[in-house]
């Protein structure tokens, strides 16, 4: 394992997952409705989460993006979970664990998707898997 390459790899999604927090309160001045900070807190972890999945267990696409090989996927994966599992106890006391889990659904269903009749149906990528990037 690398430690460098790994704490990449864990910050990599810091950005993104609080540019989340910026959507919730968007979201908030288009419905008029002023979130707390354990929304903005809950939204932050499960977006971070999402994006930490995706570029741990991400496809043969994303290496040319990624850049890290050498970081420790268990640990990203370990960071991941548990930033989930806070998020979703953050909705879950407020009465909304859906809101935790849709996210996260349509994260998974980007990266890995799921099959249907010998065919890989991913958000990512259209439909079905590509073999190479050349064109």
């Amino acid at each position: 394992m690398n430690v460098k390459s790994t704490l990449r790899l864990l910050k990599s999604s810091v950005f993104v997952s609080i540019s989340g927090a910026f959507r919730v309160h968007i979201g908030g001045l288009f419905v008029g409705l002023s979130p707390g900070v354990a929304t903005y807190m809950g939204a932050v972890l499960i977006v971070y989460s999402t994006y930490t999945f995706d570029r741990a267990l991400g496809g043969d696409e994303d290496e040319i993006n990624r850049g890290f090989d050498s970081a420790s996927k268990r640990w990203a994966l370990l960071v991941g979970l548990l930033c989930f599992l806070a998020g979703f106890a953050i909705f879950a006391g407020m009465g909304l664990p859906l809101v935790a889990l849709f996210p996260f659904t349509v994260g998974y269903m980007y990266t890995q998707g799921f099959s249907l009749r010998g065919r890989q149906f991913r958000l990512k990528g259209g439909w079905g898997r590509r073999t190479s990037w050349s064109h």
